[in-house]
């Protein structure tokens, strides 16, 4: 009885052992957790002819990211992707980012900070309007950008399809295969 009595204490201190591990484990796997890169735009969406200061700040959770591998600002008028002039950043501080753009004529532009920082990449787009733009011109570029990422998508979407249609394909051959002698 007594054997019995030392092999259950031994049992459930062990179990408690076990148990307290799991909730280490829990707590480092949430603390790996990856937090999302997030990226602001913080130059003007409207202003005049010349120099501009194009700014983005970078942060992951609460924290600034000043080490990120790559930022890259992006900039193009609007219609005119094929003709977009890509400049590295020349200044960071305090998570900000920054380069000096000149823009000079009036027109919709599209401002587009490319950003690589610790396994993660995000680009958002900003539209940039300068000196007198019509509403007409406005609403072109946006229309103009809407169907060139709903191509982008399309594209994205049909590639995925032709990876399951020859997924397909393959289990088709693999099933044909497996009845053929029968």
């Amino acid at each position: 009885m007594k054997k019995l009595m030392v092999i259950g204490a031994l049992g459930l201190m062990l179990a408690g052992c076990g148990m307290e591990e799991e909730s280490v484990d829990n707590a480092s796997a949430a603390e790996q957790e990856v937090q999302e890169l997030e990226v602001e735009v913080l130059t003007e969406a409207k202003g005049e002819t010349g120099e501009w200061t194009l700014e983005a700040y970078v942060s992951q959770g609460s924290e600034a990211v000043n080490d990120a591998d790559e930022v890259k600002f992006e900039v193009f008028e609007a219609g005119k992707k094929d003709d977009s002039v890509k400049t590295d950043y020349t200044d960071v501080k305090d998570g900000v980012y920054s380069v000096k753009h000149t823009f000079q004529q009036d027109g919709v532009y599209y401002f587009i900070p490319h950003v690589t920082a610790r396994g993660l990449h995000t680009m958002p787009t900003q539209q940039v309007l300068v000196g007198d733009v019509t509403a007409e011109e406005i609403q072109a570029a946006e229309e103009a950008m809407a169907e060139a990422k709903a191509q982008m998508m399309d594209n994205k979407e049909s590639g995925m399809e032709g990876m399951k249609e020859s997924e397909g394909t393959k289990d088709g051959m693999e099933n044909s295969e497996g009845h053929s002698g029968h």
